[in-house]
């Protein structure tokens, strides 16, 4: 008896596909392996350009290092008598006369540093000076903070506003919140620079590597993960060379929100994933994004022949 039931089910299951084939019934899936199964040199523009956001999310996160760099022996200079007889060489000694004894103040010393930064500017460059390291390390913690809460909020924004415009707007809030950041005089406005950057990157990070998990074909996923993880690293490099080359944390900056626009001009021209559409239940759209993925790829498709599973 269990055996003629199982052999009924394989039986079904079987005809069940052949209609499935002769009326042209797929998943959703099974429709963007459909017309992605081979993806053109030009899919691979597309997705490449979209993702190199990822550098630019890399050089957001971290251009705080250089931003925050201690001065070094060199640049200041005493300008009082009694700095000068106490010999300071290292940054060490200086933190350790202007707190642990007392000896001089910061009226005592002049800096002429051969790159501005904020650790200086704030007066947070001192190991031993605890309040000032407080503040110092919560300018990273503020970032952290953001990206959590971007990470958060990033699932209601992928199925309320979709991928497309979940990375515009993300990476569009960290682009701008560091253009803010050339202006920035004060401690407090650093802070929320700091939070905004993170939660911008963490919607817009979110949202682009969903989008293209959704887009890739399955069997190219895992190089795709890769492929995100070598982007990412080269946003290394393109820090190092950043904060190598401008010497003001102001103009830092500065260059990340020019990489952060013209890392995010591209998603403008990114087809919607069609995942986003079936949660809206959207058929006209969804079949929109199949006919242009198809295009995309030189495989040619009747939109109106396109029967979906998942809205059944």
């Amino acid at each position: 008896r269990n055996c003629q039931g199982e052999s009924f089910k394989l039986s079904y299951y079987n005809e069940y596909k052949s209609y499935l084939r002769m009326s042209n019934k797929k998943s959703i899936n099974e429709w963007i392996e459909t017309v992605n199964g081979k993806p053109t040199p030009l899919f691979g523009v597309v997705l490449t350009l979209t993702t190199f956001m990822w550098a630019a999310h890399s050089t957001a996160a971290y251009m705080s290092t250089f931003q925050g760099m201690n001065p070094v022996p060199g640049d200041w200079k005493c300008v009082s008598d009694k700095c000068s007889t106490l010999n300071i060489s290292t940054l060490e000694q200086l933190c350790d006369q202007l707190f642990t004894e007392e000896s001089i103040t910061i009226k005592d010393i002049a800096f002429q540093p051969e790159r501005r930064t904020f650790s200086l500017d704030f007066n947070m460059f001192c190991k031993i000076d605890t309040e000032g390291q407080a503040k110092k390390t919560l300018i990273s913690s503020m970032y952290f903070a953001g990206g959590l809460l971007g990470l958060m909020i990033s699932g209601f924004c992928l199925d309320n506003l979709g991928r497309k415009v979940s990375v515009l707007v993300g990476g569009s809030l960290t682009s701008v919140a560091s253009f803010i950041g050339f202006f920035c005089k004060n401690y407090e406005l650093l802070l929320f620079i700091r939070f905004m950057q993170g939660f911008g990157n963490l919607v817009s990070a979110t949202a682009s590597y969903i989008w293209g998990s959704e887009i890739v074909p399955s069997r190219l996923r895992n190089c795709y993960n890769g492929y995100i993880s070598i982007i990412w690293c080269l946003g290394y490099l393109i820090v190092a060379a950043l904060g190598y080359l401008i010497k003001d944390w102001n103009f830092q900056f500065l260059s990340v929100a020019v990489s952060m626009l013209i890392a995010t001009i591209p998603a403008f021209f990114m087809i919607e994933s069609p995942r986003f559409y079936a949660i809206k239940k959207d058929v006209t759209n969804i079949k929109c994004c199949i006919q242009k993925l198809s295009q995309l790829n030189g495989v040619k498709i009747d939109v109106a022949t396109v029967d979906l599973l998942d809205l059944e």
